[in-house]
Formats: C-alpha cells, structure tokens, sequence
C-alpha cells in the first residue's frame, strides 16, 4: 500500500489517554512510521512513547543505515548505541515540533521479544511500525517483526511504509 496500514481493534480503557508508541530502528519505513504520526491530530493527554531496541547480539556501527547520517556522524560513533541516541534524539524533536508530548526509550535485546514485552507492560493502545525494518534484503512484503505483531493483534497498529524508493 502507498499510503499506512491500519489495523483497529477496540479499546478497552476508553475513559483514559490513550498510549501511542512508535517504534522505530532507523529504517526508511520508520521514519514513514514518525511521518504518520506527526501528519494526524491528537486529542489533548496523548501519551506518545518513542521506543526502538538495540539487539545486544549487533551493535556494530557498520549495520546502521544512512537515514540519518547528515544530522549524526557515524563515523564518529563508538557503537551502535551512541549512534541510536543522536537519532532517537531528533526523531523525538521531530515529533515536538508537530505539538506532542514525547518520552523515549532505549531498549535491549530481542527486538521481536523486548518490543511485544514493552507493547504489554505499558498497555500499549496503538503502535506505529515500519512495514519493514532493517534486515529486508530488499524484499517488498513485510519484515518479520512486522508480520509477527499483525498476526498477534496485541493493539491496534499502524504499518507505514516509505514511498520514495531511492529511500530504500
């Protein structure tokens, strides 16, 4: 689909804020995943957690992608972690500047594992996520983190993915 993927299910806690998370890996289809999000109006006391998990098995800065490399210099960068902060940082003013209120969370681990983890702790109520990530191999369906939390229907979810080809 060129434009996101919505996929709604009923909220349980309707009389309470709901809690938007945005997960993203630096891929192109996340920073559609922040697009989405800035491009839609929120009801005042929407919570929005940023969140993207660094695999503790690969931290190696040579797998980071040139999203961001204008505004961070990798090159410079010890490890995958500095790195995740710079972008995590700007994606977070990015979502500001459109009038959210943003919290950010650096995770470790299993990213499938960490994020559903996260997904349920927080009750989460809507997730944005990148229609793939960054492992694809150029493939045009979905990426397995993906396809794994549209299948489980933990909440609703919003997959984007990037438009511009040149992006990917």
């Amino acid at each position: 689909a060129s434009c996101p993927v919505q996929v709604i299910h009923a909220r349980s806690r309707v009389d309470q804020p709901i809690r938007v998370m945005v997960a993203v890996d630096g891929s192109p289809d996340s920073e559609a995943a922040i697009k989405s999000v800035i491009s839609r109006s929120w009801r005042p006391g929407t919570v929005i957690q940023l969140v993207t998990v660094i695999d503790a098995n690969d931290k190696r800065t040579d797998r980071i992608p040139t999203l961001f490399r204008d505004e961070w210099p990798v090159q410079h960068d010890a490890d995958a972690g500095e790195w995740v902060c710079g972008w995590i940082d700007q994606a977070s003013a990015k979502l500001r500047q459109s009038g959210v209120e943003v919290a950010q969370h650096i995770l470790e681990g299993k990213p499938a594992t960490v994020l559903r983890q996260h997904l349920l702790d927080w009750k989460t109520d809507l997730l944005f996520l990148g229609g793939r990530g960054l492992d694809h191999g150029n493939r045009q369906g979905l990426g397995a983190l993906s396809s794994t939390l549209l299948k489980e229907g933990l909440c609703s979810l919003v997959l984007a993915k990037e438009t511009n080809p040149s992006a990917r």
